[in-house]
């Protein structure tokens, strides 16, 4: 079972409210809600008036040692990383669930939508949103869609979309074909780096 733990502001009078989305690192083999303070990262927003989500989803192993022999075979990324855009979707699905069938519970606005991801969590929550036509797909990413599920694969809250989707702001993270973003433009996308970060390799250019 995955869990999400979704912040509420206090006191406020809003009657609708932008809602974030937050997704941990972790190299897709661990990882928590916790994780680089992610958690103390949604309190804050909150506070500024905001519904926070701080999402789990799933990793592609829990032991200590076969992950990184599991990862020489390029497939085991792709198939984590759709995991992960399948986890995003459903959690995205659940609010939107909520928003139709319970009364909009969290009291949110669902065309304003802004997610965040951490390393790992950055590479998926980019892959969730621009990567959105099985066309697109390179041989690797076909093949673990197929087996997972699809584009919106199994996870649950289904018959919901995820438009509304405003902004997305990319920690340590990488798309692994730009092109990917050509028909959603309309998306604000701001990406940044943090050095210690292994799973990405920065490589400085004379420009």
């Amino acid at each position: 079972n995955l869990l999400m733990d979704v912040y509420e502001p206090q006191g406020d009078t809003a009657a609708l409210r932008p809602i974030i989305f937050f997704v941990h690192g972790g190299s897709f083999v661990g990882g928590d809600r916790s994780d680089q303070a992610i958690n103390k990262t949604a309190e804050f927003f909150t506070k500024k008036g905001y519904v926070t989500a701080n999402i789990e989803y799933r990793v592609e192993q829990s032991v200590l040692i076969s992950p990184f022999l599991n990862f020489a075979d390029p497939y085991s990324w792709y198939r984590a990383i759709a995991r992960t855009t399948h986890d995003l979707k459903a959690a995205i699905r659940y609010i939107k669930k909520d928003v139709a069938t319970n009364n909009n519970l969290y009291k949110v606005d669902t065309n304003t939508i802004f997610i965040y991801g951490s390393s790992a969590g950055a590479i998926s929550m980019l892959h969730t949103v621009f990567l959105d036509d099985t066309f697109e797909m390179n041989f690797w990413f076909k093949s673990a869609y197929k087996t997972l599920g699809g584009l919106d694969g199994n996870s649950g809250n289904p018959g919901y979309t995820l438009k509304g989707i405003k902004a997305v702001v990319s920690c340590s993270g990488a798309i692994s074909d730009v092109n990917f973003i050509n028909n959603n433009r309309n998306i604000e996308y701001l990406a940044f780096h943090n050095n210690p970060d292994l799973m990405i390799l920065l490589r400085k250019e004379d420009w």
